[in-house]
């Protein structure tokens, strides 16, 4: 049987639980932005090659607690966290969150991402991303 493997898994799964969002109309919309984040994180679990290897995900950072519950159910560890502000006077919106299988602890907070400085500019470092000049933080 052959196995499949990854070193890195990257994910943006549906954003929404059924049971806190209003369904859209849009049926393809529903299937993308609604939906359970478990079998996301278990198939990431899985997936995951070694003890180097990690699984990135893109998550509303308001529904965070359900994101570290599935992951520790899969037994994988938040080891490195970015929150994603639209503007720096705004709450968080986003968070990306890498999940590792490790020890549990040592999670690094990186600084923010802050997008916008205002309308329609956006902030040096979203642009150097859009432009793909983004520097690794590790």
């Amino acid at each position: 049987e052959l196995r499949q493997s990854a070193e890195l898994i990257a994910c943006n799964p549906p954003f929404y639980s059924a049971e806190r969002h209003q369904t859209p109309q849009d049926a393809q919309r529903e299937v993308a932005r609604v939906g359970r984040i478990d079998p996301f994180v278990y198939a990431a679990a899985e997936l995951l090659a070694g003890v180097r290897a990690r699984a990135v995900f893109a998550y509303p950072a308001a529904s965070l607690p359900d994101l570290f519950l599935a992951a520790e159910r899969a037994r994988l560890v938040p080891k490195r966290l970015r929150l994603v502000h639209s503007f720096a006077d705004r709450a968080a919106r986003l968070a990306l969150v890498e999940l590792r299988r490790a020890r549990p602890g040592g999670l690094v907070v990186d600084p923010p991402l802050v997008e916008w400085t205002g309308p329609g500019t956006p902030s040096e470092e979203l642009r150097r991303i859009t432009e793909g000049q983004a520097i690794d933080r590790k």
